[in-house]
Formats: structure tokens, sequence, C-alpha cells
């Protein structure tokens, strides 16, 4: 198992407290992805965010989409690419009919993480995104878990 730094559960983001270490552990929206052509394909959130730069992260990773597995520095627990990347999805859908979209015949459920087009708010883990499971973005996924037998 490779090293890795414990992090206190009570800082402000999975990595501590500073803000300026975002790109060591997190794919984010940064100069990389602000710099692509949204014009043919802009997610509303960057209509926001790009034309002031606001919520772009100061640094240039070199993925302006997904990253290879591994490209971060791991959480305290070892996992990498937990924050950032894709939204994954989590267990946690809505129950309650009245908090649905109008016409979903199936329950909102709840992703966490952020993502590759997420600002340092959405990084910060306290974050999450509803979605409906019939809805299809690049920026969402899933976490595979294996189980390992001692």
């Amino acid at each position: 198992m490779q090293p890795f730094e414990w992090v206190d559960p009570t800082t402000r983001y999975a990595w501590g407290d500073r803000a300026v270490d975002a790109c060591l552990y997190a794919n984010g929206l940064d100069r990389t992805a602000a710099a692509q052509d949204w014009k043919k394909n802009a997610e509303p959130d960057l209509l926001e965010y790009l034309p002031t730069n606001k919520g772009v992260l100061d640094c240039d990773d070199g993925a302006a989409y997904t990253a290879p597995v591994g490209s971060y520095k791991p959480n305290a627990l070892g996992l990498h690419d937990t924050i950032g990347n894709v939204w994954e999805w989590s267990a946690d859908c809505i129950a309650d009919r009245n908090e649905w979209p109008e016409g979903a015949y199936y329950p909102p459920c709840i992703a966490r993480g952020g993502s590759w087009l997420s600002n340092l708010d959405e990084l910060s883990g306290e974050v999450e995104q509803r979605f409906l499971a019939s809805e299809h973005r690049e920026h969402v996924g899933f976490r595979v878990v294996r189980l390992l037998s001692d």
C-alpha cells in the first residue's frame, strides 16, 4: 500500500484546510478545463464561472476532463480520486415523491465529491447533487468496490 498523509476530519477539505492544495488531491475546474471550447457544449455552471474565471482553480493539471486513476494524491484512507473527476453516485435516493421533479418515474439520487467541472466549494465534500438515474452526464459516475478477504 502506498503511504499517505493523514488528514484531520475536522478540516474544510478532504486534504486539509489549504485551498491551494486542491490540485494535488482533486480533478476540478482548473485552467486546463476552463480553456476548452465550451460554446459547443456548455454546462450551466460553466456559463457562470468561465467569463470571469470565478471558481476556476488556480492550477493547470493537464486534464481537461476526467483524469486517469491515481493521478492525484490519495485521501487519508489511501483511496484515490474520491474528490473531483466525476460526481459519484451514492446509495441515497429521495424517497419523498413531493421532492421529485415533475414527471419523474424514478427518484433523484445523491452524488457526492464533485467533478472535473466543479469549483472549490463543490470539491469541499459538503456539497451534494441530485441527479436522476435517467440522466446521462459525462461528469457523473460511480466507484466499483471489491471486498478482499483476509
